[in-house]
């Protein structure tokens, strides 16, 4: 694995000095062109769903994508979100309206906004009856610098998603796997990964970020399970948190309030400080005497992106450009958060550590893939998480 780390490096290197070309596109105010869309997916996606899965597709504002085809470039032109492609594209909001019976009569937000309502309807229609045939219901949430299709090949949010299904095999009983994709933004490889790809973690992913996990409480809130698994991946940590409770003062919605939530954070690439606020929470439970909550931590003090241990990243730091100490348990930060816990929040269980830090091979594990982690020999503490509830 070190072997094939250090490689990886070089070649990161080689492409920077080579690829000066590219550079203008991360320096638009807006990162217009560095977003991860939707549009195209009906044709372009990369990897096919299996038949356990349903997929859920999400724009940077937590509008969902209609089933319409909307061409990336088009979308980009409008900033990369539904709601101003829909203000732009008259005639093809006027379609998508009747496809979805939406009142001609309504003024243009109530449209939209009763849009993203049925269609929030029609995927957990999907995910409620296919509960039948299901014990479990597994949500994967993948993390930063994702996309479902494109000309390159590059890590694909689908191949995340497979691995985290041929990891989690060995559940008992049979899952039912709801894949999230939503605008982690997107850039190629020597850009996502270097100094400017940092800038754009920290300017539009994160916030990205925290407005979509904001927009899926209702759909998470409607599955019709009393236990819900959740999985996430880097960054994808920051949007569940902003499902399950008020990271900022301005989120009234109700938060998801089935029976049981284990929540698994793979390579998490926040800072625990982000708890501070996990019982602000907008719901009936009494969670202060039995939490409906619990977590893991999955962390890799090796994880060479998590560590921003890349080449021409000046400035970059486990701090800077957007925290990333929990995945690394750098400075101890999941014991701090472990002792938030334990000092403020006695009504729930102190989330348990796993480490990732070694290889099967004994050798620092410096890799922040999603396979590294579910191939790892420590994966089977995750699943003994999930399986003794």
């Amino acid at each position: 694995m070190r072997n094939t780390d250090t490689f990886f490096k070089i070649a990161v290197v080689f492409l920077f000095l080579f690829s000066s070309s590219r550079s203008v596109i991360l320096a638009q105010s807006k990162w217009r062109r560095c977003s991860s869309l939707y549009g195209m997916r009906a044709k372009r996606i990369y990897h096919e769903r299996n038949e356990h899965s349903v997929r859920v597709f999400v724009d940077k504002e937590g509008g969902y994508y209609p089933e319409y085809y909307i061409k990336d470039n088009s979308l980009k032109r409008a900033n990369n979100s539904l709601l101003e492609w829909y203000r732009t594209h008259e005639d093809d909001f006027k379609v998508i309206c009747q496809e979805y019976e939406i009142p001609s009569s309504l003024r243009f937000d109530e449209k939209v906004a009763l849009l993203n309502e049925t269609i929030e309807r029609g995927y957990l229609e999907e995910i409620n009856k296919k509960l039948e045939g299901y014990d479990n219901v597994v949500i994967l949430i993948h993390g930063f610098r994702k996309k479902v299709y494109g000309s390159r090949k590059d890590r694909y949010s689908t191949k995340d998603n497979i691995d985290f299904q041929k990891g989690l095999e060995a559940l008992e009983g049979k899952s039912l796997f709801v894949e999230v994709y939503w605008d982690s933004t997107y850039a190629y490889l020597l850009q996502g990964i270097g100094k400017r790809g940092f800038k754009l973690f920290e300017e539009q992913a994160i916030p990205n970020a925290n407005v979509v996990g904001y927009q899926l409480r209702s759909l998470i809130a409607g599955i019709k399970a009393e236990e819900l698994n959740v999985f996430t991946h880097s960054l994808g940590a920051r949007v569940i948190a902003n499902t399950l409770f008020n990271v900022s003062k301005d989120q009234t919605a109700p938060t998801p309030s089935q029976k049981n939530i284990s929540i698994c954070l793979v390579a998490p690439a926040i800072g625990s400080e982000i708890f501070k606020n996990y019982y602000n929470r907008n719901t009936h439970l009494d969670f202060n005497k039995e939490d409906n909550y619990r977590l893991a931590i999955q962390y890799n003090k090796h994880d060479f992106v998590l560590l921003k241990d890349i080449p021409f990243t000046w400035g970059a730091s486990v701090y800077s450009r957007g925290n990333t100490a929990l995945g690394l348990n750098y400075e101890g930060d999941v014991t701090k958060l472990q002792q938030l816990f334990l000092s403020q929040f006695t009504g729930s269980k102190v989330p348990i550590a796993i480490d990732t830090s070694i290889s099967n091979d004994n050798e620092p594990l410096e890799c922040h893939l999603v396979r590294c982690y579910t191939e790892n020999r420590m994966f089977e503490k995750v699943l003994d998480f999930y399986n003794n509830q």
